[in-house]
């Protein structure tokens, strides 16, 4: 079969929302029709440097994710900033974008990240429990971070239901983690 994985994202920061076909073996046109997808992929998922054809999508109303600050820490350089991430709506997987020239160091529950040597500054966070995780950074520099905040459940909102039904008639299969619906915010630290 053909391997399509499909991903709504909500993007409460910009109140706009799409659908994007990850499809590594083409696009069959009728998922793409069914989507409105573009013919063409683009890099359109801020947390992935993945193309994907995507199209318009429905705004949701769950809670989207929160990144809390516990502690701005005081001037220095690096500056420790620490922060709380969670889901409200109890998504078990979440990503936080940082600007990578920006960050020195970055520690979940204490142990220490690759993060700063990504080039997406990306941290990802699997199994994130209901409590959340502490997110410590050092952090170049005293001006705010801006942080991107992604946490996604598995499957889709029902708005994307015609999209999955055409994936099935073209005898297509989701991939890697599946389908996902995500909504992203943004944070200052």
């Amino acid at each position: 079969p053909r391997r399509i994985a499909l991903v709504h994202y909500d993007d409460r920061a910009t109140a706009s929302a799409m659908v994007a076909a990850i499809a590594i073996d083409g696009l069959p046109a009728g998922v793409r029709e069914a989507g409105s997808l573009a013919d063409e992929p683009t890099r359109a998922l801020p947390w992935t440097g993945r193309r994907v054809h995507a199209g318009p999508g429905t705004p949701g109303t769950d809670p989207p994710p929160r990144l809390d600050v516990v502690d701005g820490g005081g001037p220095g350089n690096p500056r420790r900033v620490r922060a709380r991430l969670r889901s409200p709506r109890g998504a078990d997987q979440a990503v936080v974008l940082l600007p990578p020239e920006r960050i020195a160091g970055a520690f979940i529950e204490g142990r220490p990240l690759t993060t700063a040597s990504d080039p997406m500054g990306r941290v990802m966070v699997f199994g994130l429990p209901a409590h959340g995780v502490v997110l410590d950074l050092e952090v170049h520099g005293d001006e705010p971070l801006q942080a991107t905040v992604v946490d996604c459940v598995a499957g889709l909102p029902e708005s994307a239901a015609d999209l999955v039904t055409a994936r099935d008639h073209a005898q297509a299969v989701t991939i890697q983690w599946g389908d996902q619906g995500c909504i992203a915010t943004r944070a200052t630290l």
